[in-house]
């Protein structure tokens, strides 16, 4: 009987170490509020769990491009900074929760770990890994399959001291442009708002296309794939809306996407 009594204590105990790592993510205030929506969670150190030294540096870039984002755009973008909210993988986005932050326009949640690790020649390097939600993205992977709307990207700086060095080679690529462009694009195709659904996503094409380089990897060919499919699908619906009276009613009915 001790035996059985002592593997439920382990078995408890195990459950106990797990809940805290789910109960990560926390709500979030300020996202009942109207209008598009990004929200910015932790960035923390992945071996402590305690806020990354670099969090600061990070989420002050972050928060600066997005606010550049929301100028480029004319689009009515919030920022939320959302401490204590911790996810810790791309899988913890289920279903429900994706469901909520869509009602609610939600269309990007980052967040972040750093580490130190070693490059393949053994030198030690210090890393940041980004998460990306790409909310609208993520709700229709789960009827689709596919594009991945939740991912991570990872970055290293060969120095462990050269923090500027490392926030440049979070920022450098542009893919954070090319995410707020896609995902706003879907949301306005959603609400029947064409033109400028259009035109987010024609600059998300751009945008990712530019940061995927010359040699783009399967998960940056789906996405652009799913964003061209998504802007052909503005033309289509825009066409057949006797509601609408805008300028893409006059497009040839060949085309498609941003061609």
């Amino acid at each position: 009987m001790n035996a059985i009594k002592l593997k439920i204590l382990a078995l408890l105990a195990s459950l106990a170490v797990a809940v805290p790592s789910a109960a990560q993510i926390v709500p979030c205030s300020g996202i009942q509020d109207r209008g598009f929506k990004i929200l910015l969670d932790d960035i923390f150190d992945s071996a402590g769990g305690t806020a990354s030294p670099l969090m600061q540096s990070l989420i002050f870039r972050v928060s600066t491009n997005l606010e550049q984002l929301q100028v480029e755009s004319g689009l009515p973008l919030k920022v939320i900074r959302c401490a204590k909210r911790r996810p810790s993988d791309p899988s913890d986005f289920r279903q429900p929760l994706v469901e909520q932050l869509n009602a609610r326009q939600v269309v990007l949640e980052i967040w972040g770990t750093t580490a130190q690790a070693t490059d393949p020649t053994g030198a030690v390097v210090h890393e940041a890994t980004v998460g990306y939600l790409l909310v609208p993205v993520r709700f229709d992977e789960f009827t689709h399959g596919q594009p991945a709307g939740a991912f991570l990207l990872s970055r290293q700086a060969k120095s462990v001291t050269s923090v500027d060095e490392l926030v440049r080679l979070v920022d450098q690529s542009g893919e954070l442009a090319g995410y707020v462009a896609v995902s706003t694009g879907v949301k306005l195709l959603r609400s029947k708002e064409y033109d400028q659904a259009r035109a987010q996503l024609c600059r998300s094409e751009v945008l990712l296309t530019r940061a995927a380089g010359t040699t783009p990897g399967a998960r940056d060919k789906t996405l652009i794939g799913y964003v061209q499919r998504m802007a052909a699908d503005v033309v289509t619906q825009a066409k057949a809306d006797p509601a609408y009276k805008g300028i893409l009613k006059a497009l040839p009915v060949s085309t498609g996407g941003c061609r």
